[in-house]
């Protein structure tokens, strides 16, 4: 029997609220938590205070972070403000702003995923299992402070904005998050891909002023040469290069799996298989776009992007598959409660949180087998349209 609709806002409204008393609670103990910690080896947020302070001080950035991304003078640029904080106030402020432009992407994602307000009003119990789906994976990422949070964040922003048509703001968000993490270049490909007369030009013109801004900001404090600048660029490109010519390390993309369970080829065979990857997982976007619609299309569409990120990058790291985690919460958490589909949300919610494992412990195979199992998710998920709301 149906609840009158009087009677469900107000469980709706408790549920909105006990998602945001566990995000208060979570975020101030994972950005106060790190500040009491003496001694031990050093995470991103640490290395970041070095990064800004190389960057206006004219000296040549430390090259890859411990968090495995390429510093940047973008990350540079970004963490500068945060930079001026005493000790370690600073670090601090950056998990906790990092980890609030995250919870307004899982938040818009919620409303995307499950229908908005045409989803009978399932969107805030949505945006609370979603939240502690999430947190596992968080934890680790936002304790070590890395960018890739940021990266997660604004992927999840500009995918709300293009189900909603915000043209500009997407392209300018996902060249964004392809500044901080090359990889997330991808998505922006698939974004021009899935939406040509919308978002090829838009994209390519907000990458230009991303790769320009470092220009523009430095000089205006350091008043150095844009010679310094470039050289920053070729030291970022040349140390990319060094990662992803790494072959000694764990398996955390598609072939790396494949040597995992005995399969070895040569580089150059793996090309085709990453390229078969791809234009598989562009197929499903495409696809989820056309069967579900841009709202809820795009949180699918996102997941299949990040996908497309985390398996065909063979520098991929720990914390590299951490974005895959938002937008599977949702998907699983929306197939449940609003779509009344438990087995597929019980098992898209099992594997999504077997990702966080890929941080915490030494299963490294864990992380690319994860994402092969929700790409099969989702095969599933569009097998028919999503039903109707339940009551």
């Amino acid at each position: 029997m149906s609840l009158p609709a009087n009677a469900k806002a107000p469980a709706a409204g408790r549920d909105a609220w006990w998602a945001v008393l566990l995000w208060l609670a979570c975020l101030g103990a994972l950005c106060t938590l790190p500040m009491l910690r003496h001694g031990g080896r050093p995470v991103a947020a640490d290395q970041y205070r070095f990064v800004a302070d190389a960057w206006w001080q004219g000296r040549d950035l430390p090259g890859v972070d411990v968090g495995g991304l390429p510093c940047l003078p973008q990350l540079a640029v970004l963490f500068s403000p945060f930079n001026f904080a005493p000790g370690r106030l600073g670090p601090a402020l950056w998990r906790g702003a990092s980890g609030l432009v995250l919870v307004g992407a899982i938040f818009r994602l919620a409303r995307c995923g499950s229908g908005g307000n045409s989803g009978g009003g399932a969107w805030p119990r949505v945006f609370f299992a979603a939240s502690a789906l999430v947190l596992p994976a968080l934890t680790p990422a936002l304790i070590e402070g890395s960018a890739i949070v940021v990266v997660a964040a604004l992927l999840g922003h500009a995918a709300a904005d293009m189900a909603q048509r915000r043209w500009a703001r997407a392209a300018a968000l996902l060249a964004l998050a392809a500044s901080l993490a090359p990889a997330a270049a991808a998505v922006c490909l698939l974004a021009a891909l899935l939406h040509p007369r919308q978002m090829s030009w838009r994209v390519g013109v907000a990458l230009l002023v991303a790769i320009v801004l470092p220009f523009i900001a430095q000089p205006m404090i350091a008043q150095l040469k844009p010679d310094y600048v470039l050289r920053q660029y070729d030291l970022a490109i040349h140390d990319l290069g060094l990662v992803l010519s790494d072959r000694a390390g764990p398996p955390l993309d598609l072939p790396g799996l494949l040597r995992a369970v005995g399969v070895t080829m040569t580089d150059h065979a793996y090309i085709p298989i990453r390229l078969v990857a791809a234009a598989c997982i562009a197929a499903a976007a495409w696809l989820a776009l056309w069967r579900w619609g841009p709202e809820r299309g795009w949180a699918l569409a996102l997941g299949l992007a990040v996908l497309l990120v985390t398996l065909t990058n063979p520098g991929a790291h720990g914390l590299d598959y951490f974005p895959l985690v938002p937008a599977w919460a949702i998907l699983a958490a929306s197939a449940g409660l609003r779509d009344g589909r438990a087995i597929v949300a019980l098992a898209l919610a099992l594997v999504t949180l077997s990702v966080s494992l890929t941080a915490w412990t030494a299963l490294h195979w864990i992380g690319p087998a994860a994402a092969v199992l929700l790409f099969l998710g989702a095969l599933l998920l569009l097998v028919r349209r999503p039903a109707a709301a339940m009551d």
